[in-house]
């Protein structure tokens, strides 16, 4: 799936997170520098950026 805004990605995010489904986000190409975020730490980290 993908998002206009990262605001809109993390309001997805939240709402999978929040029935529990475990959940990895990240950039798509041509996105430089790709981006993956696969670890709770680095979810935490992205919600709060």
């Amino acid at each position: 799936m993908s998002f206009a805004t990262e605001t809109e990605a993390k309001a997805f995010a939240l709402a999978i997170l929040a029935k529990g489904i475990r959940l990895a986000a990240g950039t798509i190409n041509p996105v430089k520098p790709k981006r993956i975020i696969a670890s709770e730490k680095e979810l935490s980290e992205w919600f709060l950026n």
